[in-house]
């Protein structure tokens, strides 16, 4: 995230991890900081070739995961929490490949190539959020990756990486390189987010009353993107950080887990 994105308040990581179950906790506190550790390698600063190896250890450490036999200690902790909680191993290779593409600049053709670039964060990353990962809740975490992606399209733009399918043949890349978009772009992007937010509401409505325990702490996380999504098709073109409103976020994060608890799906999503 960019710097003045940073100051805006609590990540939704963060508001996620503050206000989910004291039991889910450690493993998404270890989830999170495995998924901080490897797009480090994204950093502009950073050299490529260094990029490359930080990457292809991270590669090699989820497969050790796989076995049982992980090194980083957040790796290992991810590991603990897991079979504490009675769940299997989780499986991040496809968080290793994401940040591959990320950093190749990969352009997108197709909204098809999209969806499988956002299902590698969704099916590694969102999958391990809750304690069972249906197609549904794949399909959701799908949804709220791109509203992130989008919701930083500046500092994205600039670093050549652009979340929106541009056809094939590809349109031009430099309209969606400007700051702030002109407005053809910015009615397409506005466009996009609603049908986000429509989508995130959709497939969480759809979950059963008595799986909202199951799912609380990835509910929560759809309630912070649902807003998102909003507030952010409502700031274009100038991707205003006001739309982040700390306290307003941290209050929809407190009100969304109160609901969850009383097994209530959150109002936002309903």
């Amino acid at each position: 995230m960019t710097p003045e994105l940073l100051e805006a308040g609590a990540t939704s990581r963060e508001l996620v991890l503050r206000f989910s179950p004291q039991a889910d906790r450690p493993r998404l506190q270890a989830l999170f900081d495995i998924e901080r550790e490897i797009t480090t390698s994204l950093r502009a600063d950073l050299d490529h070739t260094v990029a490359h190896t930080r990457l292809e250890w991270w590669s090699e450490e989820f497969t050790r995961l796989n076995h049982a036999s992980a090194r980083h200690p957040a790796t290992r902790a991810l590991a603990e929490a897991s079979l504490t909680a009675g769940l299997s191993l989780p499986d991040l290779r496809g968080l290793a490949e994401a940040t591959r593409i990320d950093l190749a600049t990969v352009a997108f053709l197709t909204q098809a190539e999209l969806d499988d670039y956002l299902a590698l964060w969704s099916d590694s990353v969102f999958a391990c959020v809750g304690r069972t990962a249906s197609d549904r809740m794949r399909a959701l975490g799908r949804r709220i990756r791109e509203i992130e992606l989008l919701a930083d399209w500046p500092q994205h733009a600039h670093q050549g990486r652009l979340y929106r399918a541009l056809g094939d043949p590809p349109e031009a890349h430099q309209p969606w390189l400007s700051h702030p978009l002109a407005e053809l772009e910015s009615r397409q992007l506005r466009a996009r987010l609603n049908e986000l937010a429509t989508e995130v509401r959709a497939l969480a409505s759809t979950c059963p009353v008595n799986e909202l325990p199951v799912h609380a702490p990835a509910l929560l996380w759809a309630t912070l993107a649902h807003g998102t999504a909003v507030r952010l098709r409502d700031r274009l073109p100038d991707f205003s950080i006001t739309r982040f409103e700390p306290l307003s976020r941290t209050m929809r994060a407190w009100r969304a887990a109160v609901s969850l608890s009383r097994g209530r799906l959150p109002s936002a999503l309903r």
